[in-house]
């Protein structure tokens, strides 16, 4: 039996015994209406695994990228050694290894590696495995750069 503090007429006490009406039909279902702690947590582990295999494809993909940039950036570097060698009027060489490519100037019979500017030395980004093929013949690739292009 619950202690009141309040004075209620006899009347208003036996109301107050009584369970609560609805104001309204399908109101108390409306405000009893939620989510268990059952129905979140699963939604959150649905989200959780959701949200990791977006981050793996994403992170798998960078690979593939990177390699595009790597043969965005050695097609126009390919494209200004040739601008230079034009306006030069000495040839530009290009040589490969396993850990990247350099460019070289031609001076009389000699082939001098470019050390600075945009023809610089470049190592390739990752680590790629490193094919070259000529007229469909492939071409070793060293794991130094060769001593004559």
């Amino acid at each position: 039996m619950a202690l009141r503090c309040s004075w209620m007429t006899p009347a208003e006490d036996h109301a107050a015994l009584d369970p609560p009406r609805p104001l309204a039909p399908g109101l108390c279902s409306l405000l009893s209406a939620g989510f268990s702690l059952i129905e979140i947590l699963v939604v959150t582990v649905i989200l959780a695994v959701v949200a990791a295999t977006v981050t793996l494809a994403v992170a798998g993909a960078g690979g593939e990228r990177q390699l595009a940039r790597d043969a965005d950036r050695i097609a126009a570097l390919v494209g200004y050694a040739c601008e230079q060698a034009e306006l030069s009027g000495r040839d530009i060489g290009l040589s490969f290894s396993r850990s990247g490519y350099r460019f070289a100037r031609s001076e009389h019979a000699d082939w001098l590696p470019l050390r600075e500017g945009e023809l610089r030395p470049r190592k390739w980004s990752g680590s790629p495995v490193v094919t070259l093929a000529r007229d469909g013949n492939r071409v070793g690739v060293g794991d130094e750069f060769p001593d004559k292009l």
